[in-house]
């Protein structure tokens, strides 16, 4: 029995490799031949990095591959100028007219079409309006993981724009994309010889899996989990924030959740936390105090940000220890 292990053991060492290099090929190659502008596609052309750290920064953002009529008019869509995309056809103003909103990522104009100018400004951003709904269009190369390796700020307007907006949710609709598909999957779209490949290694893991459930090899002792870095997770975060040079937002959403933590808005928190006799008053005061002069300039280097931020992760810390306490002594009584 010894015996067969050892030689089951050396042939799934010899396979996996093979199977790993078979899995980085298919993989380099699907993202090759994914179109521009796809949110999935982690290529120079793509908007992979755009649409992540929307997701970081707490924006609701899908990915849709249905019509734009499909989808309810109190939500944006973002679409690139891509495929068959036409925005002067009836569907689309049909949409718009209702009150729908368009993030039209394109480097042409409407000014020949039935929408109206409402504001431009330079460098390929423009407003127009249509009954009810409104059309905003931005250069799509703002958005290409190529162009925000070097620059942030062209794409940063956008993120200005949906900050002014009321909507439910923020969709990426790709339907326009992958449209000459006729609605094929991009598992559909995979050759048979990539898919076997795909098999194997989906076989492989499976098989590592069911040795690994034999006891597989000697057991190994379970340690405790390494103790991690205080604030690691914040400074993490903070990294991916200040490439995007977004210290403002980020500050902002970290105020948010103190507020929410503290159940009071920006003018009584203050008040309520002197009044509850909460500990660190002086920072407090101090997260309070820059908070206004931020509200009122709009200006703050990322040294000043992450201090605050680090205060507001102590205040939140407060918070949690006096609701533990109510918690334990309520329990107590009990």
């Amino acid at each position: 029995m010894k015996k067969k292990l050892s030689k089951e053991l050396i042939a799934l060492f010899i396979l996996m490799p093979i199977f790993l290099i078979g899995a980085f090929i298919l993989s380099s190659r699907m993202e090759d031949n994914l179109p521009n502008y796809s949110v999935i596609n982690n290529t120079k052309g793509g908007y992979s990095v755009f649409f992540q750290g929307l997701k970081e920064l707490k924006y609701p953002v899908e990915r849709t591959l249905k019509p734009v009529g499909s989808i309810e008019t109190q939500s944006i869509q973002i679409i690139a100028d891509y495929g068959q995309f036409d925005i002067n056809s009836p569907e689309i103003m049909q949409w718009i007219k209702k009150g729908g909103k368009i993030i039209y990522l394109t480097s042409r104009n409407l000014e020949n079409t039935e929408y109206k100018l409402a504001s431009k400004e330079e460098k390929g951003t423009a407003q127009y309006t249509y009954f009810k709904g409104k059309v905003v269009t931005f250069n799509p190369s703002y958005f290409t993981n190529k162009t925000l390796t070097k620059n942030t700020s062209d794409a940063y307007k956008l993120v200005k724009e949906l900050d002014k907006s009321t909507y439910k949710r923020i969709y990426f609709n790709e339907y326009f994309i992958y449209l000459p598909n006729e609605g094929k999957s991009l598992w559909g779209s995979i050759p048979f010889a990539m898919k076997i490949i795909v098999y194997q290694l989906v076989l492989a893991i499976m098989a590592l899996y069911y040795y690994k459930g034999k006891r597989f090899g000697k057991p190994i002792p379970l340690y405790e989990e390494t103790e991690r870095t205080e604030n690691e997770y914040l400074y993490n975060t903070a990294s991916i924030y200040s490439r995007a040079d977004c210290w403002d937002i980020i500050t902002e959403n970290y105020y948010t959740g103190l507020l929410k933590e503290i159940k009071a808005n920006h003018e009584t928190w203050l008040e309520k936390w002197e009044n509850e006799g909460l500990p660190m008053l002086k920072e407090a005061k101090k997260v309070y105090e820059f908070m206004n002069r931020m509200d009122k300039n709009k200006k703050c280097n990322g040294r000043e940000c992450l201090q605050i931020i680090n205060i507001i992760e102590e205040l939140n810390n407060a918070i949690a220890k006096r609701r533990d306490s109510y918690w334990k002594t309520w329990k107590t009584i009990k």
